[in-house]
């Protein structure tokens, strides 16, 4: 099983290395010495910062070069010509990994976030044991492994539209673990920089399967902190948005943005 792993990184040269380093050292299962169940993977790392010193973090990559040159042949770092915004270079890695016809799935994974030791091994045993499944979803935790991910349905199997943003009950940041096949057909807003990540996600026609596992961390996410973010660029997007309708899933979302505008204009 091959992971391809999306990382776009902006002034971040430092969190970028731990996030590096938490894929690089990925635990395998082993048994008697032999490897039970193998996974590759290759981490796209998408520079959008060029003017930025990366040159503490380009000299992490040229270490690895001379100590590992099998391991450092797993890292494709890329540079934007200039800031483009985080789901330009999402994209970028996407059309990156549609050319590499060896992935078998795609994990979005933040700078600023790093995976667990055994992620990549767990994934595998879910995967194996619910083949049937192209979109799976675990957990985004805290350093001392409180979870952000909140799942009130009871369920496993879960709908992205109706229980995540609908109903709201499921919430929360996540893990994205998807069939490189599935993930590669769609893309993220290239007229929006930041955020409104939801419109790629609602375009994938598949439920997602949920297991309960801590396999992302972060130190530098709060939901306040979201959605203080959210608020500031919720007209302006909506704005964008409508000239990007790609289903009618979407138009009803932007529909419920506006209702909800015109309730706090006139409350």
């Amino acid at each position: 099983m091959k992971y391809s792993i999306i990382t776009p990184t902006y002034k971040r040269p430092d969190k970028l290395i731990r996030c590096v380093e938490s894929i690089l050292s990925q635990k395998r299962n082993m048994e008697n010495g032999e490897e039970v169940s193998s996974f590759d993977f290759e981490l796209i790392v998408v520079n959008d910062s060029p003017v930025y010193d990366y040159s503490f973090f380009e000299n992490y990559l040229n270490k690895i070069k001379e100590e590992n040159l099998k391991l450092f042949a797993k890292i494709k770092y890329f540079i934007n010509e200039k800031n483009m915004g985080v789901n330009y270079s999402r994209n970028y890695a996407l059309d990156y990994v549609s050319k590499d016809v060896t992935s078998d799935y795609i994990i979005f994974l933040d700078d600023d976030d790093w995976l667990s030791c055994n992620a990549l091994e767990t994934a595998n045993k879910v995967i194996k044991n619910n083949l049937n499944q192209k979109w799976y979803v675990s957990n985004l935790a805290k350093e001392d492994n409180t979870s952000f991910t909140k799942n009130k349905t009871n369920k496993n199997i879960i709908n992205y539209f109706y229980n995540y943003l609908l109903l709201k009950n499921f919430s929360g940041d996540v893990t994205h673990t998807i069939k490189s096949e599935i993930a590669t057909q769609f893309r993220f807003s290239n007229k929006i920089k930041n955020g409104e990540e939801w419109t790629y996600f609602i375009q994938i026609p598949h439920n997602f399967f949920y297991y309960d596992n801590n396999s992302k961390f972060t130190n530098g996410y709060s939901t306040e902190g979201v959605n203080i973010s959210m608020q500031k660029s919720y007209g302006s997007n909506t704005k964008i948005l409508w000239g990007e309708i790609n289903s009618f899933k979407m138009f009803i979302m932007l529909m419920l943005r506006e209702v909800k505008v015109l309730v706090h204009k006139f409350i």
